[in-house]
């Protein structure tokens, strides 16, 4: 027993808020507000006696507003509307003894979105559903380095982002599923087209230079389940990948994981496929188990 760890606790806050108007017997208001709140959390993982660090506070608020309707015989079923903020704050402390130094680093990123789900039921055992949604990330960042032993701080120039960064995301998309065969055939296909714009300004000690692009991309799915018997079922599908090169990616500077990252102003998105096959079964609730290969393919 080697007793209570030094440097392995800490302070979490956590609160869940949600409240629900019944406008009709089919629409739904709802307003929702999750916070959380850490401090002081040693990363021990990445600290040595005479070097280390810790997240010494981790503030995120979540405000949502969320509008549900069913319209049953309408051409539109099922109507989601959901508006939403989010706030991230972090402030990460280095104390570096042998230098007499405290690395502070402030991170905030706010976070405007809105997301729509529209669903249909179409003929011949079909199920449609479509939306499209739209997130914008507004990035501010500071740093500063001060003596452990000295009283005032000294301005860094810059955090691990460019302060005044900014990232949208917007995407439409469709997935239909259609049941054959008395149901025991289920194809579900997807397509997602989207669009990332990312402008970071200019680093002023030439660090990163300004960046304004705009990535388009589009996916696809395809799956299927076949319903051999009893609880056993025949799973395959391919499916597309798509990730578009974000303001960490651009833009941070720094220690991170067990290296030092420098930014790539010249990054593409990165594309994958992949297909997968293999069955899964159910008897019942007594024994279930499954097994599958997959393949995926990396364009980087």
């Amino acid at each position: 027993d080697t007793g209570l760890q030094p440097f392995t606790g800490y302070t979490e806050g956590n609160a869940d808020l949600s409240a629900a108007w019944w406008i009709t017997d089919q629409s739904q208001l709802r307003l929702g507000y999750a916070l959380t709140r850490q401090d002081d959390a040693h990363r021990t993982d990445r600290s040595t006696p005479r070097d280390f660090r810790r997240l010494t506070d981790q503030d995120r608020d979540l405000l949502t507003l969320a509008y549900s309707h069913d319209l049953k015989g309408a051409p539109v079923d099922r109507v989601n509307a959901t508006l939403s903020f989010h706030s991230q704050r972090e402030l990460r402390e280095r104390f570096r003894l042998d230098m007499d130094r405290v690395e502070r680093e402030r991170d905030e990123v706010s976070t405007l979105g809105a997301a729509l789900v529209l669903g249909s039921d179409l003929p011949w055992n079909n199920s449609l559903t479509y939306g499209l949604d739209l997130y914008h990330d507004w990035v501010a960042s500071s740093g500063e380095r001060a003596a452990i032993s000295g009283p005032s701080p000294a301005d860094a120039g810059r955090g691990r982002y460019m302060d005044g960064s900014r990232y949208l995301q917007f995407g439409v998309y469709a997935q239909d599923r259609l049941l054959l065969l008395d149901d025991k055939l289920a194809l579900d296909g997807g397509l997602r087209v989207s669009l990332w714009n990312v402008g970071i300004p200019e680093d002023t000690a030439g660090l990163v230079p300004e960046v304004s692009t705009t990535h388009p991309g589009a996916v696809g799915s395809l799956h299927a389940r076949y319903l051999v018997g009893d609880g056993l079922n025949l799973v395959a599908g391919v499916s597309q990948g798509f990730r578009a090169p974000n303001v960490d990616d651009y833009s941070a500077t720094g220690c991170s994981g067990q290296g030092y990252d420098r930014p790539n102003p010249n990054l593409g998105a990165e594309k994958s496929l992949t297909a997968e096959a293999g069955i899964k079964l159910d008897l019942f609730g007594l024994l279930r188990g499954s097994l599958f290969y997959y393949f995926t393919y990396l364009d980087d």
